[in-house]
């Protein structure tokens, strides 16, 4: 349960939103609402907090109104199942090499070539097997102008054939792939540094440094 007065004594403190996030007690979202409320009642730092005063702004946060569904979102909400089939797609992606154990490999891969969109995420980082090759040719060719595929990576299409194991499927795969797909290319400052955390004027630095993932130009290919 949040202590709404320990909430206006840090806002009278002058801490922000940020810092209470920081300190543990609640998330930065939560936080600010409890001080707008806090605000909107004309709570100063030399107020007293009496129990009526606390009590109001538990009120006027919990007393919100509910958010209406956006226009976006009506338009996610009414596809939610295609969705949802787009991502188990991706899922199923990564259970190939597994499904070769349990012997449902042809199963799983004739669902994978048939499914309306599948989506390949982080495609080509690492080295493939022959098998992996081979999974990775048939659903390229199977899929081709048939239906749509999304693949996203950090490489350029060229870079694709050192991935493989076996050259002339790399060639075979990569061609019917690239010459049927939209290349679009997203160039620029990456939009994580939009969350590089910021420390305020009042505000003590972060006690270890913050670690960051390294970014490179990202390629999104679509069918």
């Amino acid at each position: 349960m949040i202590d709404v007065r320990e909430m206006q004594r840090r806002l009278q403190a002058g801490q922000s939103a940020r810092k209470v996030a920081r300190d543990g007690v609640v998330d930065r979202k939560t936080a600010t609402r409890y001080f707008e409320a806090a605000r909107a009642c004309e709570i100063g730092p030399e107020t007293e907090l009496s129990d009526a005063l606390v009590a109001e702004v538990a009120q006027r946060v919990q007393a919100r109104p509910e958010t209406p569904p956006s226009d976006a979102w009506k338009v996610l909400e009414a596809n939610r199942s295609r969705i949802e089939a787009w991502l188990r797609g991706e899922q199923r992606l990564r259970l190939v090499r597994q499904s070769r154990m349990d012997n449902s490999r042809e199963v799983l891969m004739t669902e994978l070539c048939t499914i309306d969109l599948l989506i390949v995420d982080d495609f080509a980082l690492e080295p493939m097997t022959r098998e992996e090759s081979r999974d990775v040719y048939q659903l390229f060719v199977e899929r081709n102008a048939r239906s749509s595929t999304i693949v996203t990576n950090n490489r350029d299409t060229a870079e694709w054939l050192a991935v493989f194991d076996d050259t002339l499927l790399a060639q075979s795969a990569v061609d019917r792939f690239k010459n049927n797909a939209y290349d679009l290319v997203i160039d620029g400052e990456s939009y994580r540094a939009r969350l590089k955390p910021r420390v305020e004027a009042e505000e003590a630095p972060p006690a270890a440094p913050v670690k960051k993932q390294p970014t490179g130009r990202r390629r999104n290919l679509m069918t």
